[in-house]
């Protein structure tokens, strides 16, 4: 499929690619931390983020709570 082709199939249902991938990084974000089988440095190269900086601000911004807070939560 042509990335062309992909972005108008996308955008008859209302999405776009970045909020696709945008999306299931939150899900593994929460998954990841839920299981506690892998540090926060493990999660940030898994998800294909640079930096753990970068992770936290992502997450707090999906979820309001810190990476941290959010693992906490699970305990």
């Amino acid at each position: 499929m042509s990335v062309r082709c992909l972005q108008m199939k996308l955008s008859r249902e209302g999405q776009t690619f970045s909020q696709i991938v945008k999306n299931i990084r939150k899900e593994l974000a929460k998954a990841y931390l839920a299981e506690k089988d892998f540090s926060i440095d493990d999660i940030t190269t898994r998800l294909g983020f640079s930096d753990p900086s970068v992770f936290h601000r992502a997450f707090k911004s999906w979820t309001g709570l810190t990476p941290g807070q959010y693992r906490n939560t699970f305990q």
